[in-house]
């Protein structure tokens, strides 16, 4: 067994002589179905990530522009407009009570200006082109090649990717 002290260094040197190896065998992580059903509506996507072209490694592994050039990625969601709104409510009532500004309100009062936020937020996202308006509610497209992200077919800059 390696002492406990010397894993960070057992574990640098596995890395080095390993993973190189590994990830010139392209790999991949496929997700072909994921849905859920919950009492506000329900979500349901597909995602596919592979690394390629890899022929080095970084010199450091915290290199996000390093990984990004070498992701090829491609991701579908779909969602209930009840899901949506319900998933948005929530978050903002989570931004608004960390708001210095909205600490005396009651949770009540909390959701109350969040629901009231949510349509114009998610309007702002359609205008945007982050998310498209269907008839059962929204969905979005996701593509990163060549560390290029494209969503819903607009490109969008991503500045660690430089």
């Amino acid at each position: 067994m390696v002492p406990s002290e010397d894993l960070p260094e057992k574990l640098q040197v596995f890395i080095k002589d390993n993973l190189l190896q590994q990830l010139q065998t392209e790999p991949e992580i496929n997700i072909k179905k994921l849905a859920m059903t919950l009492p506000e509506g329900s979500i349901k996507g597909t995602a596919n990530s592979k690394l390629t072209g890899i022929t080095s490694l970084p010199e450091t592994m915290e290199d996000v522009a390093y990984w990004v050039s070498h992701l090829l990625m491609d991701a579908q969601i779909s969602a209930d407009k009840a899901f949506v709104e319900s998933m948005a409510s929530g978050y903002m009532v989570a931004e608004l009570a960390a708001n210095p500004q909205t600490q005396g309100m009651t949770a009540d009062e909390l959701k109350s200006a969040a629901d009231q936020q949510v349509p114009m937020v998610l309007d702002s996202f359609v205008q945007q082109g982050l998310l498209k308006e269907t008839e059962q509610g929204f969905e979005t497209s996701f593509a990163l090649k060549d560390g290029t992200a494209t969503i819903n077919g607009t490109e969008v800059p991503l500045p660690f990717a430089q």
